[in-house]
């Protein structure tokens, strides 16, 4: 990817992002929910203006959802999260369950394998 066509991905990703969150919010929407359009609009399901297959986009992207998970735990209140208390053997199961299914693969002669 050449340097201008990766400007002008940028430029996209970021003017569709503000436009559609803006558009999301005065709409009473949450504006992550018109980010989302946004990408949908500029990605290969609308303008085709970002390839989500360029390695450099790709790893931008990850960068951000380390960043996005990194400031949700940053504003999480350990304290909040165990006076919640009696719904902790719902939460354990309700991850692990989910976890431990989809960690082991089905193999042609019909058993499960580990990944």
């Amino acid at each position: 990817m050449s340097i201008s066509h990766f400007l002008l991905a940028l430029i996209a990703i970021f003017a569709a992002a503000k436009l559609f969150g803006e558009l999301a919010e005065r709409l009473g929407q949450p504006a992550v929910l018109g980010e989302l359009v946004g990408g949908i609009v500029v990605g290969v399901s609308g303008l085709r203006l970002v390839d989500p297959h360029d390695v450099t986009i790709h790893l931008l992207s990850e960068l951000g959802v380390i960043i996005l998970l990194f400031l949700i735990g940053l504003e999480t209140d350990l304290d909040k999260l165990l006076s919640v208390g009696g719904s902790g053997p719902v939460v354990v199961i309700g991850c692990s369950l989910p976890c431990a299914s989809g960690s082991i693969r089905p193999v042609p002669d019909g058993g499960l394998r580990p990944c």
